[in-house]
């Protein structure tokens, strides 16, 4: 998002300072022709965004750690979003991968699992993070990812 944000920002200057030099009115209407397709480009790239609804707040050792995605898109929070997989990591407080779940989103953007939190993982603040290959593009801010 940031990289569209500062592509439409650059796009925008360097047509309003061509602008400021030219001098006729069709060399105006191309720039501003210009401008539009790079807007209307960027309202096609759409991010998506990952949530997820967990059933507790905290949890022991031997517990299930039930969830369900939802996968929107960021322009609006509604579903419509091209990913069809879901990863979701559950990593160690040393931010180790200890499981990994691949689930399928459906048409409304949803998808269910669960972690089994088994007694050789120790105690600590463990971090769950969401991701489709899709926000692959925009980085590691893009992954949903609080403390569990």
């Amino acid at each position: 998002m940031k990289l569209l944000i500062i592509s439409s920002f650059l796009s925008g200057w360097c047509c309003l300072t061509l602008a400021q030099t030219v001098g006729t009115l069709s060399d105006l209407d191309s720039l501003l022709g210009c401008m539009s397709r790079v807007v209307s480009t960027t309202r096609h790239v759409v991010q998506e965004k990952v949530y997820l609804h967990f059933d507790n707040t905290g949890y022991f050792m031997g517990e299930k750690m039930w969830f369900t995605a939802y996968v929107v898109r960021a322009d609006g929070h509604r579903p419509g979003v091209r990913s069809r997989v879901l990863y979701v990591e559950l990593l160690n407080p040393g931010g180790d991968v200890v499981q990994r779940r691949k689930l399928k989103i459906d048409d409304r953007g949803h998808a269910h699992g669960d972690f089994s939190l088994d007694s050789l993982y120790g105690t600590g603040f463990y971090e769950v993070r969401a991701f489709t290959r899709y926000m692959a593009n925009w980085g590691g801010a893009a992954c949903f990812s609080p403390l569990a």
